[in-house]
């Protein structure tokens, strides 16, 4: 009975001298908590598509007509990244935005220059995956060096019969040929040549 009657005096001496603790145990909690749902309500990697390219968008709406079109994939969200090509700083962009934070870039030849550094950082097709593209369209080109395959021509200045394939002029202006390539994932093998 005596400890029921001195718990305000033990509750006020506690929080007198050791009101710290409580208050560093608020904060680190808070910071787990915030974190718990931080985790649980953020998009996954795997949810999210991004697009790296020089080129001029010309209708935003492209965004919203890709999202709704690899909603059943699994994608939540799609973002464009657009860069100047005769930006001085195009290069460290490139590396940044593009080839570390992007899944597809869509670059002009003229900056396809140093191919051995697209080649390191993109994906190398393999036969049975170019087959299966020119099944679904047999009029493709793709960008070939020596003897790996890892771009496709998706626009040519100088062939309009070959641009009349696709559905990129509404959405994007191109002022030169433009190759999309695929982004390697260090993980991923799937579309690499042995």
């Amino acid at each position: 009975m005596k400890k029921i009657k001195n718990s305000p005096k033990y509750l006020k001496s506690l929080i007198t001298y050791d009101w710290w603790k409580y208050l560093i145990l608020f904060f680190v909690s808070s910071i787990v908590v915030y974190y718990a749902f931080h985790m649980k309500l953020s998009l996954k990697r795997y949810e999210q598509l991004g697009i790296f390219t020089t080129a001029y968008i010309k209708d935003e709406k492209i965004i919203d007509e890709l999202e709704e079109e690899l909603q059943e994939e699994g994608t939540k969200q799609v973002n464009i990244i657009t860069a100047e090509k005769e930006s001085r700083y195009y290069d460290i962009q490139l590396d940044t935005n593009g080839i570390g934070g992007s899944d597809i870039l869509i670059l002009p030849s003229s900056k396809v220059i140093d191919v051995t550094y697209i080649l390191q950082n993109t994906l190398k097709f393999n036969d049975e995956f170019v087959s299966e593209l020119l099944d679904i369209n047999s009029s493709l080109s793709f960008l070939t060096y020596e003897e790996y395959t890892y771009g496709i021509k998706i626009y040519d200045e100088e062939d309009e019969g070959y641009n009349s394939h696709f559905h990129f002029d509404s959405w994007v202006e191109f002022d030169e040929t433009y190759y999309m390539f695929l982004v390697a994932d260090r993980k991923s093998t799937r579309l690499n040549s042995s």
